[in-house]
């Protein structure tokens, strides 16, 4: 079993929880996914809760809270003992769990440590580059979220994989690429097809640049927009 424990003010840094699905499915895809995770956060708005609500296997954890000081810094308190507690516990419940945590606190050390000594098995860490502790590293496999993606085609106003348009297309656009390596089509704002050829494929303009770079097979992207005028469409050319 995979479960994630999710430090909700630390991966805020980098992602909003508006792009957590996307940054979800970009670092461990469809197959990898976690049957199981949790949340963690002091503070959330009825909108970020229904936000994290639709996310697929995520529980919400809310029981931290907020100390406001003297010179205005309001630090979140109280979830790194519920992240201990759950990896200790989900440890000593099925030794052969695979756990990853996105988090980078000093305090998680002996939970790292307590649990590698139960199932004999490092914890997966997910962090920020230049913001962990580093003797986290003894018990943990370290990936740095950096490397796993490009943090600036995840964190957009837009928040992509929860379009179903947006996943059908990907699948069409896929498909047009493999027959067409090296060719042009265009879109606008309802079609993509309204040349001869006519790949019948139906996107919104103002999506259509994060379409493309969720491609990664598709080293290079060409977008014009048709006859210089950005209402009409965009000129598309995919080069292998």
């Amino acid at each position: 079993m995979k479960t994630l424990f999710i430090d909700g003010e630390y991966l805020k840094k980098v992602i909003s929880i508006e792009n957590l699905e996307k940054f979800l499915l970009l670092s461990f895809g469809q197959i990898e996914y976690p049957e199981k995770i949790i949340y963690y956060s002091s503070e959330l708005s009825k909108d970020q809760q229904r936000i994290l609500q639709q996310i697929k296997n995520l529980e919400i954890n809310e029981k931290g809270y907020i100390t406001t000081y003297d010179d205005g810094r309001r630090i979140q308190k109280g979830v790194d003992g519920y992240i201990i507690s759950d990896i200790i516990i989900s440890s000593l419940e099925n030794k052969e769990i695979n756990i990853y945590v996105i988090a980078g606190d000093g305090d998680l050390i002996a939970a790292f440590e307590k649990s590698f000594k139960i199932t004999n098995k490092k914890i997966k860490l997910l962090c920020i580059k230049n913001s962990m502790a580093t003797k986290l590293s003894n018990f943990s496999k370290i990936y740095y979220i950096e490397d796993i993606i490009d943090l600036k085609n995840v964190d957009n106003k837009n928040n992509l994989e929860k379009d179903k348009e947006l996943k059908e297309n990907i699948i069409k656009l896929e498909s047009l690429y493999k027959k067409e390596k090296d060719s042009e089509g265009w879109v606008d704002g309802s079609t993509i097809g309204r040349n001869k050829k006519k790949y019948g494929i139906i996107y919104k303009k103002g999506k259509l640049n994060d379409l493309l770079k969720s491609l990664k097979k598709i080293k290079k992207i060409i977008l014009k927009p048709e006859n210089g005028n950005k209402t009409k469409g965009y000129k598309i050319k995919f080069i292998n």
